[in-house]
């Protein structure tokens, strides 16, 4: 997904949410929250390049693709460009509360971890699974990740994640699916997506590492 101009991404999903803006002033508060996110996640990613917000604004713009599919859509966006802040920068919960406190229920159930420690999977996932808000926000977010672990993540950590989405993440969003009906398209393509995602993972990386291994396993030529 790491596709775009992150300076160009940025100025689109803006000029969307300033259009947004003018017929209901709630998404106001998406672009006040945008800014404060920048400031938090103004590093790189994983790779060392890659602004650390692109992460955010990538889902963010997915999200905005499906507006119609989503019951709350303001609400959705908020999510997003906080899921990372509570568990990432602790401080900024405090920051939150005073500004966005609508937001800190969200951020709080998107992060792993409760006051410090961090819960079991399975009530993690039950959890985003319970929520219209946080599973939209979820599923999105492991879908950036998946497009853009290569070259960053080991190939055992590729694997681990492609299995998390068989053993969470499809069944989450099958719940959600049920409880949040009004959300279905949104929740059929998410999984379709996952689906490929998965699938390219799993025939792809055992590939890569079975000519690592081969490469390894082979004497140079003259010994």
């Amino acid at each position: 997904m790491n596709t775009t101009d992150f300076v160009k991404l940025r100025s689109t999903i803006r000029a969307s949410l300033t259009d947004m803006a003018k017929e209901d002033p709630q998404y106001n508060r998406v672009l006040e929250l945008m800014e404060l996110a920048a400031h938090y996640h103004s590093g790189t990613r994983k790779d060392g390049v890659t602004p650390e917000f692109y992460h955010q604004l990538s889902i963010l713009g997915v999200a905005i693709t499906q507006h119609l599919n989503l019951t709350s859509p303001a609400s959705v966006y908020l999510a997003i460009l906080a899921h990372d802040l509570v568990e990432d920068f602790p401080e900024s919960k405090a920051v939150l509360q005073a500004q966005f406190p609508e937001v800190v229920t969200y951020s709080v159930r998107l992060s792993k971890y409760r006051d410090g420690v961090e819960i079991s999977k399975k009530q993690y996932f039950q959890e985003m699974a319970h929520c219209p808000v946080a599973s939209v926000a979820k599923l999105i977010d492991r879908l950036h990740n998946l497009s853009t672990m290569t070259g960053v993540f080991s190939n055992e950590k590729m694997l681990a994640y492609a299995k998390e989405v068989d053993d969470y993440f499809l069944p989450m969003a099958k719940t959600a699916r049920k409880l949040f009906p009004e959300q279905k398209s949104f929740y059929e393509l998410a999984k379709s997506m996952l689906i490929d995602q998965v699938r390219m993972v799993n025939f792809f990386v055992p590939q890569l590492m079975a000519r690592t291994k081969k490469l390894v396993d082979e004497p140079s030529p003259g010994i």
